[in-house]
């Protein structure tokens, strides 16, 4: 009798068993075609910035088992994407843009290394998610008092013809503490940069908070600017540590690799509709601090990720 009334459970209890295994099976099965997805990476150009982080990404998906493809915007269309269903990584802005705008909203779009996202549209666009190279106003003042304790009076750079630029100078208006006055330059309203540069080293200023403004800053700009300000004793706070090796006395910069990781991470996660800030390093020059004659918080120098000194 006891034979009798447990067949029927052993056989109810092995349905439920191969009932799971069959369900862990096509879970599985999803998972790798999921997972299996064939990733296309667009770089703006073969830049070092964003060669570096194509191949942080590419190993980090590479590892996770996802096919990669990687290519240069200037040899790829909307078409091939469209016909091979890729998702796709954008490297740098002009990529991002370009994909951004000509994309349809259906196919997954990720980018990193790229400026200003809310103003290339790939804020609004749907399917997409993202890092941008911009610090936050915030980080970069609150950075700005802790090398330089005394600052009142910032002098900046901007171009009035530029809307980018335009809306830069205004958050950094009203971004700034009470205690602290922006002394703007108008290229635009300068006979040359050259002289606007000059223009801007003759006011009484404490220092210079460059930021990643192309309509503004180049390497003619950029040279004319960290020579001036040796000359004068006046210190830039630069936007990348390649502006603090070459002559600010201290800045933010962001690492290429990082964001590289970041983006795979995204990827991999399948996250839609998230945009992060970079996250920003400190660099400092000890040696155009001490040429200037300013003295860098030893407390700030520890904590800095890159510290350039003499010996």
């Amino acid at each position: 009798m006891t034979s009798i009334k447990t067949i029927p459970q052993i056989t109810s209890c092995a349905q439920r068993m191969a009932s799971c295994v069959i369900c862990a099976i096509v879970f599985m099965w999803l998972n790798v075609s999921a997972s299996a997805e064939e990733v296309l990476i667009v770089l703006s150009s073969q830049a070092k910035p964003y060669m570096l982080a194509a191949e942080e990404c590419e190993a980090r998906l590479g590892n996770a088992g996802i096919q990669i493809k990687r290519v240069l915007l200037a040899n790829i269309s909307v078409k091939d994407i469209q016909q091979n269903g890729y998702t796709v990584v954008a490297i740098g802005g002009r990529a991002s843009a370009m994909l951004a705008h000509e994309l349809p909203a259906q196919y997954r779009l990720y980018y990193c290394m790229t400026p200003r996202p809310e103003q290339i549209g790939l804020v609004k666009r749907d399917n997409t998610s993202g890092i941008s190279t911009d610090v936050d106003l915030k980080e970069q003042i609150e950075q700005i008092k802790r090398g330089m304790q005394s600052v009142q009076r910032v002098g900046v750079l901007y171009r009035s013809s530029s809307v980018a630029s335009s809306l830069t100078i205004n958050a950094m208006r009203s971004g700034v503490p009470p205690a602290w006055e922006i002394v703007a330059v108008d290229f635009d309203k300068a006979t040359t940069e050259a002289q606007g540069i000059k223009q801007l080293l003759k006011e009484d200023i404490d220092i210079v908070w460059t930021v990643p403004d192309p309509s503004v800053y180049n390497q003619l700009t950029i040279k004319a600017l960290l020579l001036g300000s040796l000359r004068k004793g006046i210190p830039v706070f630069g936007f990348s540590h390649s502006l603090v090796r070459a002559g600010a006395a201290y800045g933010i910069g962001i690492d290429p690799k990082e964001q590289g990781r970041r983006i795979a991470d995204l990827v991999l996660n399948q996250t839609q509709d998230v945009h992060l800030g970079a996250a920003p390093k400190i660099a400092v020059n000890l040696i155009v601090a001490e040429r200037i004659k300013i003295k860098i918080p030893e407390s700030f120098i520890q904590k800095s990720d890159v510290v350039y000194r003499s010996d």
